[in-house]
């Protein structure tokens, strides 16, 4: 089952630490990628830096979970 911050009982993504924010984007196949992209603002937010090559992978990593369940999910 995947994740996400936006559960109507999730705490605010402010209430986590640096650890469990880090813990979403590093097992991010196990999260939706607004829960993914949320961990990296906020933690941008904090101060945290990543690489610019840390960004892209995790951008084309997520983009690519969008277009997966986007081909997947059947037009109503």
């Amino acid at each position: 089952m995947l994740i996400s911050f936006l559960r109507p009982d999730a705490p605010p993504i402010s209430s986590y630490s640096d650890e469990e924010l880090r813990g979403r984007i590093d097992n991010r196949e196990n999260y939706l990628p607004e829960t993914v992209l949320n961990a990296v603002a906020e933690l941008q937010r904090r101060g945290h830096e990543f690489s610019d090559e840390e960004l892209q992978v995790i951008s084309e990593d997520m983009q690519a979970r969008i277009e997966i369940v986007s081909e997947t999910t059947p037009a109503f």
